[in-house]
């Protein structure tokens, strides 16, 4: 197998230019043997219409003669000579000379006589009335009528018969005057007519019998005998057919004489056709010659042209194979392979640009990658803050709790002694007579609910303190998730540059792509866990703004008891001064004790509230402190993956230093 290009290139061209010359030769021949076949196809059908012409002027001049025949005084006057039959001959013998190849002249009348000229010895019983030409004549109303050949009893020439009635000056029908035609001269005159060189023309009457040909031993042919033959009698009045006959293939073409219904045919051998295309094809193969030995040449010099390009376009390769890209291929032609060479060059600058981008864009991958693992290293310590800040809250929730059930035990005790309050001016009502002495204890014990009004009071001080404390450190929290959010978003920030830089680096930064994209989801955790912090602290806030609510509320109770508890000290010291007023001061003091249990429930149901409030705020504190510790992991995790892109990034230092840009 031909493995050298330039060899494939060269044979390639030669079978192109052979394949080419070839079939334009034989195009041509094909073309030009067409042409020589239809020139004499058509020199053949002109021969045909002249001898066609021929024979209808011929035949058109002998019903010529026969019509001036007819018409003369000798032949319509015929019935009143039958006394002058020498004169009648006469003139039958003046008038056959002017006749060409006439063999007889005759008139045949009505009454039965015969006058033929050259005489004949007839057989006696002879009845010209009975013959075809008599009886034709005769039923043709006037025209002239043709027979068919036939053979002179006399002569033993082939003789048709032109033949026409005789009507004297009345128009009568007096009898049928006829003109014997020797077709022998006929045959002369064709053999004269030649188609091409070996061609010739003959004629066929409408029996079919051969009676014109340049071949005297063809006269008499039956053409039905052959399948060719029938063709041309069945078909129209003209045509053509390919035939064979004596073993020898023809081109016939064939005309009708449409007077007599003869076929006059044109023949010419194939091997003449076949003779004159001969020296095309020698002229189109010596050509085709020449032509060939210019193309091999020509397939040289533009395999070589071609090659050239190609071979300095692989040295150039073989410089690309080994890591060097400074070389060029220096082709600077205008056709494909420069154009090839041409976008190679481009391919091979754009790769050296590449190359020198790469190295670039890792140096500022490794700055980046400094400043990203110093802010990693400031989210840790930030992360570690909110932990503490995170357990503080938790510890100050844990407190407040604690405050709560002291307040929910103040309360309690608060219950219990409006209950009392309430039975000792129900048993004062009762007991009127002994008010002072109650009016003394109830005196004793509006001054043990006064202390004890200070201790809520007191208590609900705390723990609106407490509630502002772990006001303000939901907001410090709150402050540091924001840090926390904008170092989240720094590093997604931060990754992305990262991820592009890899994608520019193409293949050699595949690696710190992945790193990169690690980064960015770790980044992406971490807004969503500030987020979740952030939601959780927004929850804290609310609670602690209803919990300021509530204790504003509660301190407003406070105060209106205290109020409560100054009045009944007053009752208390009027119930002293006067009895009279003991009933009225005792019922408004037991309407007071009404109003103070609602307020006691109240109270009651707003302590409730603060100690979910504190346990929720607990529970929250715990959840960001985890939330924290995850992130604190994450961070972690990211550090070790940035030690493990530095890694990568110096490999792919070493690997671009084997380019020679």
């Amino acid at each position: 197998m031909i493995k050298n290009i330039y060899s494939r290139l060269v044979i390639f061209i030669i079978f192109l230019v052979v394949l080419s010359i070839g079939a334009s030769g034989y195009y041509s021949y094909y073309l030009n043997n067409n042409a020589i076949i239809t020139q004499l196809k058509n020199e053949e059908n002109s021969v045909l219409n002249v001898s066609g012409y021929y024979m209808d002027s011929l035949l058109a001049n002998y019903e010529h003669q026969l019509n001036q025949f007819t018409a003369s005084d000798v032949a319509q006057n015929i019935d009143g000579m039958k006394e002058n039959e020498e004169q009648i001959l006469n003139y039958l013998s003046n008038y056959i000379k002017t006749i060409p190849n006439a063999v007889n002249i005759y008139i045949s009348t009505s009454d039965g006589r015969l006058y033929l000229y050259p005489s004949q010895d007839l057989p006696a019983d002879y009845n010209q009335r009975q013959k075809d030409w008599y009886n034709q004549a005769s039923s043709a109303s006037g025209k002239i009528i043709w027979t068919d050949v036939y053979k002179d009893a006399v002569s033993n020439k082939s003789v048709v018969t032109v033949a026409k009635q005789i009507k004297d000056n009345t128009g009568n029908v007096i009898g049928v005057a006829g003109i014997g035609i020797d077709l022998s001269s006929l045959s002369d005159n064709l053999s004269n007519i030649k188609v091409g060189n070996t061609g010739y023309v003959f004629l066929i009457d409408r029996n079919g019998i051969v009676i014109a040909h340049p071949d005297k031993s063809n006269l008499g042919i039956d053409v039905n005998q052959y399948d060719w033959g029938k063709k041309i009698l069945a078909d129209g009045e003209n045509g053509s057919l390919d035939y064979s006959f004596n073993d020898i293939s023809k081109y016939a073409t064939y005309k009708t004489i449409d007077r007599v219904g003869w076929k006059i045919v044109a023949t010419l051998p194939y091997n003449e056709i076949i003779a004159s295309s001969s020296s095309i094809l020698r002229g189109s193969m010596l050509s085709g010659s020449i032509f060939m030995l210019i193309g091999v040449l020509v397939a040289f010099l533009i395999a070589r042209s071609i090659i050239g390009p190609i071979n300095r376009l692989n040295k150039s390769l073989s410089y690309v194979e080994n890591g060097d890209f400074s070389h060029k291929t220096g082709v600077k032609s205008k056709d494909e392979i420069g154009l090839l060479a041409s976008y190679f060059d481009k391919a091979i600058e754009s790769v050296r640009t590449l190359v020198i981008d790469i190295r670039n864009i890792a140096e500022n991958v490794k700055k980046e990658m400094e400043t990203l693992s110093f802010s990693v290293s400031q989210t840790v310590g930030v992360t570690e803050e909110i932990s503490k800040a995170v357990e503080d809250v938790a510890s100050g929730a844990s407190a407040q709790a604690s405050d709560i059930q002291e307040v929910s035990s103040v309360v309690e005790e608060l219950s219990k002694s409006i209950g009392r309050v309430k039975e000792a001016a129900e048993e004062v009502s009762m007991l009127s007579h002994d008010s002072l002495l109650l009016s003394q204890e109830g005196k004793k014990i509006v001054d043990t609910l006064v202390e004890r009004n200070w201790e809520n009071v007191e208590a609900n001080r705390n723990v609106l303190k407490s509630i502002n404390e772990l006001n303000e450190r939901s907001q410090r929290i709150g402050d540091i998730i924001k840090t926390i959010n904008a170092i989240a978003d720094q590093t997604n920030l931060l990754s992305l540059n990262a991820a592009i830089e890899a994608a520019r680096a193409g293949e050699a930064g595949r690696g710190f792509a992945v790193v990169a994209e690690e980064i960015r989801k770790l980044a992406e955790q971490s807004s969503k866990a500030v987020l979740q912090v952030q939601e959780l602290i927004g929850g804290i806030e609310e609670n602690i703004n209803d919990s300021v609510a509530n204790s504003e509320v509660a301190k407003r109770i406070n105060e209106g008891l205290t109020d409560s508890v100054k009045n009944t000290s007053s009752a208390f010291a009027m119930i002293s001064g006067s009895l009279e007023k003991a009933m009225e001061s005792i019922e408004k003091v037991i309407n007071m004790m009404d109003e103070m249990n609602r307020l006691r429930e109240r109270v009651v149901e707003a302590v409730e509230n603060i100690s979910a409030v504190s346990e929720e705020t607990a529970a929250s504190s715990e959840e960001v402190s985890a939330s924290a510790e995850e992130q604190n992991a994450s961070l972690e995790g990211i550090d070790i993956s940035l030690q493990q892109l530095k890694e990568m990034t110096a490999k792919l230092f070493e690997a671009i230093s084997q380019f020679k840009v």
